[in-house]
C-alpha cells in the first residue's frame, strides 16, 4: 500500500490510535469512521480497539455490539477493517489492537500478532506511591520489549501521562495553587517538578524506553483534557514531560485516541492528533522511524 501515500506528510496526517470497534456509536459504521478520518486530514490510520473487549477481559454493558467478545470477534473486526480500507484508497489503514494494562503481554495469543500491524500498549494506572509507579512503568516497558521481540511487530507505550492527568485534574479537585501558576512557554521545568506532577520519575521512564527502544505515544485525549481546563501551564507541563523523552532519545508516536466523533460541535466532535506538542518540541515525521515504517517508507 506504500504507493498510495504521498511523501508529503505532516504530523496531523498520522494517527496511530483511532478507535473504531466495539464502542462505535449506534448506527455508526466502520466506513463512517474511515470517512471521518479522511475528511479530517488523516492519511495514515491505526485502527484499534481495547483488547479486553475481545480476549481475556471484561464485557461491555448490555447492548448490541458489532463483534463477538472473543478472538473470533477480533478476527472479524480485522477482516472488516481490511475490506473497508479498499473503499478509501487515499488512506493507509493499519490494524493495531490496544493491549490492556491488565493484560499479561507474555500471554498475547500468536494469532493476535499474526493479524496485527502494531500494538499500542496501555500504561499502568498511577497511585499515590510515586516510586511504585516508576517501578510499574519501567517494568511495563520491559514487557513491551519482550512482546516486540516475540511477535516481530512494533509496539509503543500508549498515553503514559494520562493517568496522572486524570488523578490530578479530572477525577479529583484541582489543587488550589494550580490556577495561580504562571505559564512556562519554554517548559523549563526541573525534573523534580515534573516528577511530582506526573507521579513518577519521568526521566527514569525515558531512559528505560530509550534503552529498550520502546516509543511512547503523545496522546490526543490526554492533551485535550489538559486544554479544556484553560490553564496554559498544564500544556507546558505536558510538553515538558515529552521534552525529557526527546532528550533521552525516545521516539514519539502521534495518536489521537479518538473514540466517537458524532457528539459535540453539531455532530462533529472527536479528538485531534496532538500536532501542537510535536510543533513545540520541533519534532517531525523524519524523527519518527516507527511512524515512517508503518507509513511504508522507512
Amino acid at each position: 500500500m506504500a504507493e498510495r501515500v504521498s511523501d508529503e506528510l505532516a504530523v496531523h496526517n498520522v494517527d496511530l490510535h483511532y478507535h473504531a470497534g466495539q464502542e462505535r456509536e449506534p448506527g455508526c459504521t466502520l466506513e463512517d469512521h474511515l470517512q471521518h478520518a479522511q475528511m479530517t486530514g488523516r492519511r495514515i490510520i491505526g485502527v484499534t480497539d481495547h483488547s479486553e473487549y475481545f480476549i481475556g477481559g471484561e464485557v461491555l454493558q448490555e447492548g448490541t455490539y458489532p463483534y463477538e467478545f472473543s478472538l473470533a470477534g477480533l478476527e472479524c473486526f480485522h477482516d472488516e477493517v481490511r475490506r473497508a480500507s479498499l473503499l478509501f484508497p487515499e488512506l493507509r489503514v493499519l490494524f493495531g489492537p490496544e493491549l490492556s494494562m491488565h493484560q499479561d503481554l507474555s500471554e498475547v495469543p500468536n494469532r493476535v500478532a499474526e493479524i496485527s500491524d502494531f500494538f499500542p500498549c496501555e500504561a499502568p494506572d498511577v497511585s499515590d506511591d510515586h516510586p511504585s509507579n516508576t517501578d510499574q512503568y519501567t517494568a511495563r516497558v520491559g514487557e513491551i520489549r519482550r512482546l516486540m521481540d516475540r511477535c516481530g511487530i512494533p509496539a509503543f507505550l500508549a498515553h503514559p501521562f494520562r493517568s496522572a492527568i486524570d488523578a490530578r485534574l479530572v477525577f479529583s479537585p484541582i489543587a488550589p495553587g494550580m490556577a495561580a501558576m504562571d505559564a512556562r512557554p519554554e517548559f523549563d521545568f526541573p525534573d523534580d517538578e515534573l516528577n511530582r506532577f506526573f507521579m513518577l520519575d519521568v526521566r527514569a521512564l525515558a531512559r528505560q524506553c530509550a534503552s529498550h527502544a520502546v516509543p511512547i505515544e503523545v496522546n490526543g485525549q490526554a492533551l485535550l483534557r489538559v486544554i479544556l481546563l484553560n490553564l496554559p501551564v498544564l500544556s507546558d507541563l505536558f510538553c515538558g514531560a515529552h521534552r525529557i523523552m526527546c532528550q533521552e532519545g525516545v521516539e514519539l508516536v502521534p495518536g489521537s485516541d479518538q473514540h466517537e466523533f458524532r457528539t459535540g460541535f453539531g455532530g462533529r466532535g472527536g479528538c485531534h492528533v496532538p500536532w501542537q506538542v510535536f510543533e513545540r518540541l520541533g519534532v517531525g515525521l523524519p524523527d519518527m522511524p516507527l511512524a515512517r515504517r508503518l507509513a511504508g517508507r522507512a
